[in-house]
């Protein structure tokens, strides 16, 4: 079916600056007009046109209006899908449309007057360049194959298929992205055998829809940043996947994680790898402050999710604090899987070992640190309450009772009650003695789960940056 580019043109009266505000609004009454009686079209154009002595000369000033042909079950025929303007005085006819049979059909001025189109009046030597866009590729999409009409370019020039989803899309971003998609477009396609639609070359790939949509429409459409003052600051306003602190979703990083390691999109990768560590850091000061600074949106089972991804694209720095957090899960949990974005997540056994016998070490650790916070103040502490004590044995009772991964947070959960039940000496020296407690933890979880240290961690994730 043919894909030119229609255009109409509509001869109207009267050629005064005076006249242009009322032209548009006759414009988008007709507009509203044909939107609400013609679900199949949408709008795409209309370009103001002056004609002086005989030539065409064209307005400065452009306005969105124009019609566009949507997505259709419909099998139009290229004539069928063209709206016939023609307003000038001698018809007092204002356009017409095709009906279901493949006629058109006139609405006269009389007709779009009872419909409300009643300032439809004609301008002298004014010229309207209509241009009507026909997504006959659209229409004539192979049966089974759906094209994402977010990733569908009618000027793109080459078709992705990913699954039965199909992206119309242009080769130079691709290139200028990727160096796989730059050196698989320098050798030329085989003259005969090579699938084409509406005259655009189709290559099958072997990625899942999902992933391929969340990974094109990071490659088109997230804009460049920069940082000032460790504060980043966008060139334009915030498109998709944008850096931290903008904020995303799991699946998004999952899918532009898998296919920008895949296709050499380094940038996409590091930026999918910025955003896990908002939430999984190697340090403990970011740990504190992983809440508010978090860019993965805290849904349950999540951290089942991370420790499967880590193990996928081979980020280590990412496990020790994903298995802490699986520790303060049940335990049905890492033994039985979880349902997680639809789908049954089971843990490989090795990573159910390791996070048993984690989970059995924090449970250790965090039972000396109770009994440690139970203990009375030495001479050190020039304790002047009679109810710290009491106050001592009721949060190492509250941290025994806190669950499996508990003491990094556990001071700040519960300041209220140091502060009510101890005097100020012993609250400096509880305080300080959490803050010991967490460090120590921090600084031990790696090797409760038989991982490397946090040093070594942190220098593995720094080499791949690179």
């Amino acid at each position: 079916m043919d894909t030119t580019l229609k255009t109409n043109h509509i001869a109207l009266q009267h050629n005064h600056e005076s006249e242009k505000n009322e032209m548009r609004e006759t414009m988008s009454d007709l507009a509203h007009h044909l939107q609400s009686e013609v679900v199949n079209w949408r709008i795409q154009k209309i370009m103001i046109y002056h004609m002086t002595d005989g030539l065409l000369q064209q307005d400065p000033e452009k306005f969105n209006i124009g019609f566009l042909p949507a997505i259709t079950q419909h099998d139009y025929h290229t004539t069928s899908q063209l709206w016939h303007f023609d307003i000038s005085c001698r018809n007092n006819k204002l356009f017409s449309s095709p009906n279901e049979s493949g006629h058109h059909e006139d609405v006269h001025r009389e007709t779009a007057k009872r419909q409300g189109l009643g300032r439809s009046r004609v301008i002298d030597r004014c010229l309207f360049g209509m241009s009507f866009a026909h997504k006959s590729s659209l229409l004539d999409t192979p049966a089974g194959l759906t094209p994402v009409e977010s990733l569908w370019f009618e000027d793109g020039n080459l078709i992705l298929r990913a699954e039965d989803s199909l992206f119309r899309i242009y080769s130079g971003i691709l290139s200028a992205r990727s160096s796989v998609f730059r050196d698989m477009f320098a050798f030329p396609p085989p003259a005969e055998g090579n699938a084409k639609m509406d005259g655009c070359p189709i290559i099958e790939v072997y990625d899942s829809a999902e992933d391929m949509t969340y990974f094109l429409q990071a490659i088109l459409d997230s804009r460049y940043s920069f940082v000032h003052d460790n504060q980043p600051c966008l060139i334009l306003p915030p498109s998709y996947f944008e850096p931290p602190p903008s904020a995303t979703h799991l699946p998004i990083i999952a899918g532009i994680l898998r296919l920008s390691a895949k296709y050499d999109v380094q940038y996409l990768r590091i930026r999918a790898m910025q955003h896990l560590l908002t939430t999984y850091p190697t340090t403990l000061a970011d740990w504190k402050v992983r809440d508010t600074k978090r860019t993965v949106p805290a849904i349950d089972n999540t951290p089942f999710a991370l420790l499967l991804l880590a193990r996928e694209f081979d980020l280590p720095w990412l496990l020790p604090s994903v298995m802490y957090c699986i520790c303060s899960h049940p335990i049905e949990k890492t033994l039985d899987g979880v349902s997680w974005h639809g789908s049954h997540l089971d843990l490989p056994w090795n990573d159910k070992r390791l996070c048993l016998i984690g989970r059995s070490n924090l449970l250790k650790q965090q039972n000396k640190d109770a009994i440690e916070m139970a203990k009375v103040p030495g001479d050190e502490v020039d304790c002047q309450g009679s109810s710290c004590i009491a106050t001592r044995i009721k949060c190492a009772e509250i941290l025994c009772d806190w669950g499996v991964a508990g003491i990094l947070d556990f001071a700040e959960d519960n300041v209220a009650l140091f502060n009510s039940g101890l005097c100020k000496p012993c609250q400096s020296a509880f305080t300080g003695q959490c803050a010991l407690a967490s460090e120590g933890m921090w600084q031990a979880i790696p090797g409760m789960f038989e991982l490397p240290s946090w040093d070594e961690l942190e220098r593995q994730r720094l080499l791949a940056l690179e």
